[in-house]
C-alpha cells in the first residue's frame, strides 16, 4: 500500500497567490489546509441506509470507514483497490483503481441522475440488457424503430393510441378469451374467407345486402325465414323439393 501523501495547496513555482481581501487574516479552511490522498484496500460494504453506502478500507494507518464519493460511480466490492481522499475525520472513496474479484461492476447515483449527450448515444452489449423501473419507464423520440428476431411482450394491460396503424405479416394469429373490435367502418378484403363458429352466432344490423357472383348455398338441418311484410323470391327458376 502507498504511504499517505500531504497534497500542499500552494503554488511550488513562482509567487503565491493572491487572497482576496476579505479572506486575509482568517484561519485556513479544512479544505485549503490540505487534503490527503491513499490508496487502499477494500475490506467489507455496508449500507447503513437506503441511500448512504460506507465502506471499510484497509489502509497503511488501520481501518478506515470511507463514502462514496459523488463522482465515483461504481460501487466497490471486498478486494477492490480504492483510491482515499480527505480531511480531519472525513474520508471519500474517489474511484475503484482495481476490480479484485469477479463481481460485475454496478454503477450507483443516490440521486435523480440526468445523461446529458450532445451527438449520438450507443449502447452495445455482448449479453443480455435490461431495464427496470419501479415507475415509469418512457421513450421520447421522433422515430422509435425496434429490430429483433422475436419480440415477447408480457403485460397485465396493453393500449395503444395511434392516428394511424398499420400490420404487415406473413401470419398474423389472434387468441382471446374474448375479442370486441367497435368501428365507424370496417372493411375486410381477402381471397379466401373461412369462419367457424361452435355454437351461436348472432347479428344485428339495420339492413343486410349479400351478393354472390355464382352460387349462394344456405344449409341447415331447419331453416326459418319470417318477415312482417314481405317475402319475394325472383328468379328464372324457382324449384321447391
Amino acid at each position: 500500500m502507498n504511504e499517505p501523501q500531504q497534497v500542499p495547496t500552494k503554488r511550488r513555482d513562482g509567487p503565491p497567490a493572491t487572497m482576496p481581501p476579505e479572506s486575509q487574516g482568517r484561519a485556513p479552511s479544512g479544505l485549503t489546509q490540505g487534503v490527503i490522498q491513499q490508496v487502499g484496500e477494500v475490506e467489507r460494504v455496508s449500507e447503513s441506509e437506503p441511500a448512504q453506502c460506507r465502506v471499510t478500507v484497509s489502509t497503511p494507518a488501520g481501518l478506515r470507514q470511507a463514502g462514496l464519493a459523488t463522482s465515483c460511480l461504481t460501487v466497490p466490492a471486498p478486494g477492490d483497490v480504492v483510491l482515499l481522499a480527505g480531511w480531519d475525520e472525513q474520508l471519500y472513496v474517489l474511484a475503484v483503481l482495481a476490480r479484485g474479484s469477479a463481481e460485475p461492476l454496478v454503477l450507483r447515483t443516490e440521486r435523480d441522475t440526468t445523461w446529458v449527450v450532445q451527438g449520438g448515444l450507443a449502447v452495445q452489449a455482448s449479453g443480455a440488457v435490461d431495464l427496470a423501473s419501479a415507475g415509469q419507464l418512457r421513450l421520447g423520440a421522433d422515430r422509435l424503430r425496434l429490430e429483433a428476431e422475436q419480440v415477447d411482450l408480457l403485460t397485465g394491460r396493453l393500449g395503444i393510441v395511434s392516428r394511424v396503424a398499420q400490420w404487415v405479416a406473413e401470419v398474423l394469429e389472434t387468441t382471446a378469451t374474448s375479442l370486441r373490435q367497435v368501428s365507424r367502418t370496417h372493411t375486410l378484403q381477402a381471397q379466401g374467407y373461412h369462419r367457424q363458429v361452435d355454437e351461436l352466432e348472432s347479428a344485428r344490423v339495420g339492413h343486410v345486402d349479400l351478393r354472390a357472383r355464382e352460387m349462394l348455398n344456405i344449409q341447415a338441418q331447419h331453416t326459418v325465414i319470417k318477415s312482417r311484410e314481405l317475402v319475394k323470391i325472383d328468379g328464372k327458376q324457382i324449384q321447391v323439393g
